[in-house]
């Protein structure tokens, strides 16, 4: 079998690879570094520069080297999509042309990016390219949530609404079951414009997730069912300067 490469460790600090037959590269490594910053640096030195490009906001450039293989074959450093790598870096014209040119494929996760981001105009360029709206991350780091379980935790009701608009499952659960009606109450508190989203479109309440502490939207539709007194004096002391019969007619 022909050996395409050689690499070696001449020094602590200095990394060989030599190419038969064309060059050897020498490189210079910061001696503090581990393995993960060693990876990191080889992913991004190998990758195509196309996502160099998207990374410093070249648009001409970056639309130069999108043909159609290009698009669907490289990836970057994380093994992203050039599509998802320019949501990530909020670069929303550049995304939609690359989705115009064929950019998009199956579970590439540039939907539940979009969503986390708020990015609207990613999210409609997507959904008219065929995007299924319930599509998670690949990446079990998040959790199989889907797009909706995206713009409810990060507070995002106009996306919410496109997505259940596109049909997306108000109640599909993440792989910790948990439906887009918990992920509504997070860290960052409660978004009421996000609950009046899923309330217009009647979301199941879990047991799973009354325990799990979803109170806000369990008050709030028992006060617009029933009238329920706990439950407004619950919203009260919650939200001092919330008109619940206001926000309930709005």
């Amino acid at each position: 079998m022909a050996t395409y490469f050689s690499a070696e460790c001449i020094m602590a600090s200095v990394f060989v690879i030599r190419i038969p037959g064309w060059r050897t590269f020498v490189f210079t490594i910061p001696e503090n570094w581990n393995s993960y910053h060693l990876n990191h640096w080889f992913r991004r030195t190998i990758r195509s520069r196309l996502f160099q490009e998207i990374e410093l906001g070249n648009h001409q450039a970056a639309l130069q080297l999108a043909q159609p293989w290009r698009l669907r074959y490289l990836r970057g450093e994380w093994g992203e999509s050039a599509v998802r790598c320019a949501i990530g870096y909020n670069q929303s014209a550049l995304a939609v042309e690359l989705v115009r040119r064929g950019g998009m494929y199956a579970e590439d996760g540039t939907l539940a990016l979009a969503a986390m981001n708020g990015d609207l105009t990613v999210v409609e360029a997507l959904l008219s390219a065929g995007k299924h709206p319930d599509e998670p991350f690949k990446d079990p780091l998040y959790h199989g949530m889907t797009p909706l379980m995206w713009a409810a935790s990060r507070h995002h009701p106009e996306i919410m609404e496109r997505l259940l608009q596109a049909g997306a499952d108000i109640d599909a659960v993440d792989r910790h079951g948990r439906s887009a009606a918990r992920h509504v109450t997070t860290l960052g508190g409660t978004s009421l414009e996000a609950l009046k989203v899923l309330l217009r479109h009647k979301p199941e309440i879990l047991w799973t997730e009354m325990w799990s502490g979803i109170d806000v939207l369990n008050a709030v539709r028992r006060y617009r069912d029933n009238r329920d007194p706990d439950a407004l004096q619950f919203m009260t002391r919650k939200f001092p300067e919330l008109d619940m019969d206001q926000y309930l007619d709005s």
